[in-house]
């Protein structure tokens, strides 16, 4: 679960994305929706002011577009009233914010990685998400692939959507996990037998791991979805 309050002009950016989206609502509307000034949302947004969201706007804002108050500066990456950990017909028509994190998977030899800041959010439509097998989607993150042990599944530079509350390799699959201090995204076969993982490149050329205790890795989340440039 994601604590830290993100940058001010993250939480900026954040919501011109969100507001680039809707149909309804402009500068103008969401101003009025929440008391001010005619202005008051686009000198946020512009000019950064007031620096920070009041937090009783905050959570107007979080309620009007189904989005969790963290991505609008909140203190953690809570559930807002439109999300939770199942999906009803109401919600199916509704998009999530998914956080597009400034972080690489090395599906090569390994890398060491920074991924504390959003760069950018991306909306997608709830019932879509319920059809790749999402479990919960306050706990997606995107992110980008670095190097080709996974090809041809992932190339190089491709973004994967991962749900961040497989923490445990239940079933075979691709995660993304931390192994020896590097973050790698990697396929994940099990032998329940001998409660063992191996840890697999679908590149043959490079090297893949048998027979590991499961205490040797961290599983950070399952990789569920992939975009790529053409």
């Amino acid at each position: 679960m994601m604590t830290d309050r993100l940058k001010p002009e993250i939480v900026r950016k954040n919501l011109q994305t969100i507001l680039s989206e809707q149909d309804e609502y402009d500068y103008f509307s969401v101003s009025q929706y929440l008391g001010k000034n005619a202005a008051y949302i686009q000198q946020y947004i512009k000019r950064g002011i007031p620096k920070f969201l009041k937090e009783d706007d905050r959570h107007k804002l979080a309620e009007l577009f189904g989005v969790s108050e963290w991505l609008l500066g909140g203190p953690s990456y809570s559930q807002s009233p439109h999300q939770n950990t199942g999906f009803s017909e109401e919600q199916d028509s509704l998009f999530h914010h998914v956080p597009y994190y400034d972080a690489r998977a090395s599906a090569g030899n390994g890398a060491f990685v920074q991924h504390d800041n959003i760069e950018k959010i991306i909306p997608f439509q709830v019932n879509w998400l319920k059809s790749i097998g999402v479990q919960n989607i306050d706990q997606l993150s995107i992110i980008r692939v670095s190097g080709d042990s996974m090809l041809p599944t992932l190339s190089d530079g491709d973004e994967i959507m991962v749900d961040l509350s497989y923490n445990t390799p239940g079933r075979e699959g691709i995660y993304v996990i931390r192994m020896d201090d590097a973050l790698l995204v990697k396929r994940i076969t099990i032998d329940h037998n001998k409660g063992l993982l191996n840890i697999l490149s679908d590149n043959p050329i490079f090297e893949s791991h048998y027979d590991m205790k499961p205490s040797n890795l961290t599983v950070l989340g399952r990789v569920l979805w992939a975009g790529k440039k053409l």
